[in-house]
């Protein structure tokens, strides 16, 4: 699974079907159920899934973040890997439904399109 150069020539994109928890304000872990997860150089990193009944969304783009935070058989919710995103007030535990390995892959492919967009604003 190489993802080296896929973004230079805008190859690469993920769509994940995924098992999705919160963590708001660093409390206990709620199961928000199922949610995707896309990932992109145009787009950035996107969740959506339901919180408290509505819809929810949150949107990161790529050249903010340098890298993304992922975990390997993360026990404390579900013995799976994942992947979080956070907000000002949340965190949000995608674990993929489909998609074995892929967490690796996506955190090479943020650190490389946030290389990518450093040296866009060099130019």
């Amino acid at each position: 699974m190489m993802v080296k150069g896929e973004p230079e020539r805008e190859e690469y994109s993920v769509r994940l079907e995924c098992d999705i928890y919160s963590q708001p304000r660093a409390g206990g872990f709620v199961h928000l159920g199922d949610g995707t997860l896309t990932h992109n150089p145009k787009e950035g990193l996107t969740v959506e899934s339901f919180y408290r009944s509505k819809k929810y969304r949150l949107n990161r783009l790529l050249p903010e973040n340098n890298s993304l935070h992922i975990e390997y058989d993360w026990c404390y919710v579900k013995p799976y890997d994942c992947i979080d995103v956070s907000s000002d007030n949340n965190s949000f535990y995608c674990y993929p439904k489909n998609a074995k390995d892929i967490v690796t892959k996506m955190a090479f492919a943020t650190e490389i399109i946030y290389e990518m967009a450093m040296e866009k604003r060099k130019k």
